[in-house]
């Protein structure tokens, strides 16, 4: 439908229009193309809603998106598959619809996102290092005190995978509906650089301290937890997540290594933070990662 053809619509058919289209991936870049190519789209829409916010139609069609997606039923944990988001002063709910349909605002420890996904979605690089270079508490600290969230990442430079897997998870839950076999074809024809595997959560929660100069290793557990995902920062010692919040510090998390069994080891990140061990560790179950060139270590923020 052209936008011409829209703008002769009433507002409460329009928003039908904008909330229920079968557009699968990136439908929060269209509801910002309307908002250039029209005035209309840039007023607040003359329809009353409770929440008393007077938005645009594209903005209240991605709102209203965002909700469906996080009514989705519950996990066999009891939690909802779709984690909160609380947006900044000025941040438009088609900026979080555009971190959903990436699949950033999935719960837990999440694997193959795009980097493009984070980059083009918001997300600032602090910190960028080589897997053989050794990480300082100070490389972490470099995040802005201002940061609300913060994302930590491994990535394998060279390793490529389908740009279609950001959007898999937003299809498969709220559209309820697989690519046709021409968007698959075309899907595995396009690829781009990929996470191994990342998290992120309040600035507060992923930098907090867990473990001090008392510690003195091996075994142990964390309950800073958030969203699925549980951090640990051992000061001068390691850092990272994982899905389970057993841990097993040598600097870094080396159960896997070191006694042979974990749970969750492909959900596991682990750097070392001192001046006498190697630089990172892990990424997963890739382990040794002390002298990679390969693998890069990552922070950003928003």
């Amino acid at each position: 439908m052209s936008v011409s053809c829209l703008t002769a619509l009433s507002d409460e058919l329009i928003l039908y229009i904008l909330e229920d289209s079968t557009a699968r991936h990136e439908w929060h870049c269209s509801l910002c193309r309307l908002e250039q190519v029209c005035w209309r789209f840039r007023s607040p829409a003359a329809i009353s809603f409770d929440d008393q916010e007077q938005l645009s139609l594209p903005e209240r069609a991605a709102q209203r998106r965002i909700a469906r997606a996080t009514s989705q039923p519950v996990r066999p944990d009891g939690l909802q598959p779709i984690r909160p988001y609380q947006r900044a002063a000025g941040e438009g709910h088609r900026h979080v619809l555009q971190l959903l349909e990436c699949g950033l605002l999935t719960r837990g420890v999440l694997h193959n996102v795009p980097v493009s996904a984070v980059e083009r979605s918001g997300w600032s690089l602090a910190y960028c290092a080589e897997y053989k270079q050794r990480t300082r508490d100070a490389d972490l600290d470099k995040v802005p005190a201002s940061a609300r969230y913060v994302l930590v990442a491994a990535v394998r430079r060279g390793r490529s995978e389908s740009v279609a897997a950001s959007s898999s998870l937003f299809e498969r839950l709220i559209l309820r509906q697989r690519p046709s076999s021409s968007e698959q074809s075309s899907s595995q024809g396009s690829s781009s650089s990929s996470f191994a595997l990342l998290a992120w959560g309040k600035r507060q929660v992923v930098l907090r301290v867990t473990h001090d100069e008392s510690f003195h290793g091996f075994a142990t557990t964390t309950s800073n937890e958030e969203e699925s995902v549980f951090w640990y920062r051992w000061t001068n010692h390691s850092f990272g997540f994982s899905s389970d919040p057993s841990l097993w510090l040598w600097a870094a998390d080396a159960a896997i290594k070191q006694i042979g069994r974990e749970a969750c080891s492909e959900d596991r990140l682990s750097w070392n933070l001192d001046l006498h061990s190697t630089g990172g560790w892990r990424a997963g179950t890739v382990i040794d990662l002390g002298s990679s060139s390969e693998w890069e270590k990552r922070v950003y923020y928003r």
